[in-house]
């Protein structure tokens, strides 16, 4: 721990001297004087403390200082005992730290325990420091089999060793180590299963490495599949009301599609939230693009009922399949500014613009939220669901159609291609009930 972050103690052991230039002073006023020389640093090595400490909590220093701007917005956290509680959660610093009193001579027992003479705050004594994700390289041997498949592959039409790099840093959202290993399973099975994320919280900010791995592992039970890895995406409440794709994410489904193709590699997606916005514009954006099964959890869809349309309609045509699946319990979406558009809740505007796409199938639930895990959970035991108001393809019609429209109307809908869903009116005492 830097000694300029520990404040003198009543109980500490005599200090050197002071400079001649400067008076001795009391020991009630060396406690001021410390702290006075912790906060008058803070334009050089207090900040330099706080980068490290922000480094080893994310793994990131870009990540910690994201993660603060969010807690700075105005509305963001709420209120600033919050935005300390959410350090406390973010592991930024440990409780602990504060609630012991340590001594003087016991902080020089420890300083004294380092080779550097020096220790950090954040890391105990005698654990090595982890290596950000970013700053991981991967396997040299696992890198040149990589890059000499890709050499293989585009037959000296382009840089491998560069190719390999790009895709790898994709990837593993900046985690080489792990993109690379990604990359030549994709490679080996000539398919790459990619998420997008939908938006992390009303704050935003970028996920840290724990986080993402449980929506990977969530997206795959939702599927019944492996999804390889998520593309991160900070975006946050504002983005997600206005239907804005994250662009950093926007820009990795990009490259790693593009390239992907390129190397033979067919590419699936699996969507969650506001990652439709991501998937919507790149296609929007790639009219050539083609890719395999497409599966959308809880679409966050933008205000214009007609980009929906469009989007749906884009992701039939530039895909073997589109697999739907929304939740009429849904409490997020309902915060889009699609909810005002006057075509209906944001579950039936999603539905509707996907049986008019022609969308191949689509789940229908009725008590999960809007989360992945939920629906996952949802999706293994479907009890709650006591009526099935799921959709499919009719191949007589080629119109994506109920599989039980008296299960719509027992729900209290009808449903025409046409209109959509319309709420059937309560039934009046004394009034015989429409057929």
């Amino acid at each position: 721990m830097p000694v300029d972050d520990v404040a003198s103690r009543p109980s500490a052991p005599p200090q050197p001297p002071p400079e001649p230039e400067k008076k001795a002073d009391t020991q009630g006023s060396s406690s001021s004087a410390s702290t006075e020389k912790t906060s008058g640093s803070s334009g050089t090595r207090g900040n330099e403390i706080a980068k490290q400490r922000n480094t080893d909590a994310f793994g990131s220093a870009r990540g910690a200082a994201n993660n603060n701007l969010q807690a700075a917005k105005p509305g963001a956290i709420g209120s600033a005992g919050k935005a300390l509680a959410n350090r406390f959660a973010d592991r930024f610093e440990s409780r602990g730290t504060f609630a012991r009193a340590a001594s003087a001579a016991e902080l020089q027992r420890q300083l004294r325990s380092q080779p550097n003479g020096a220790r950090e705050s954040s890391q105990p004594l005698g654990k090595p420091k982890p290596v950000p994700p970013e700053q991981r390289k991967p396997d040299p041997q696992q890198q040149q089999r990589v890059e000499a498949e890709i050499a293989r592959r585009l037959k000296g039409k382009g840089d491998a060793k560069d190719i390999a790099a790009r895709l790898a840093r994709r990837l593993g959202n900046g985690d080489m180590q792990r993109g690379m290993q990604v990359l030549e399973k994709a490679l080996k099975n000539n398919r790459l299963n990619l998420g997008l994320a939908g938006i992390h919280g009303r704050g935003g900010g970028p996920r840290n490495e724990k986080e993402l791995q449980e929506l990977q592992a969530a997206m795959g039970k939702a599927t019944k599949g492996e999804v390889d890895t998520v593309l991160d995406n900070p975006n946050g409440g504002t983005e997600g009301k206005r239907g804005e794709p994250n662009e950093g994410q926007l820009e990795a489904l990009t490259e790693i599609a593009n390239l992907g193709r390129e190397l033979g590699i067919k590419l699936d997606v699996v969507s969650h939230s506001n990652g439709f916005n991501t998937l919507r514009t790149f296609l929007a954006d790639n009219p050539n693009a083609k890719l395999g099964n497409i599966t959308l959890v809880n679409p966050n869809i933008p205000p214009a009922f007609s980009d929906t349309k469009r989007a749906f309609r884009d992701m039939v045509s530039h895909s073997d399949n589109v697999h739907l699946i929304t939740t009429r319990s849904d409490e997020a979406v309902p915060w889009s500014y699609a909810d005002g558009n006057g075509r209906g809740d944001v579950w039936q505007q999603q539905v509707h613009a996907a049986a008019l796409a022609g969308v191949q199938n689509i789940t229908v639930l009725s008590t999960a939220n809007h989360s992945v895990e939920s629906v996952a959970q949802h999706l293994e035991d479907r009890r709650n669901d006591q009526l099935n108001l799921d959709f499919e393809r009719d191949p007589k019609t080629g119109r994506t159609v109920p599989k039980d429209p008296e299960a719509w109307r027992r729900a209290g809908y009808t449903w025409s291609p046409e209109r959509g869903f319309e709420r059937i009116p309560p039934r009046r005492p004394g009034v015989p009930q429409a057929a």
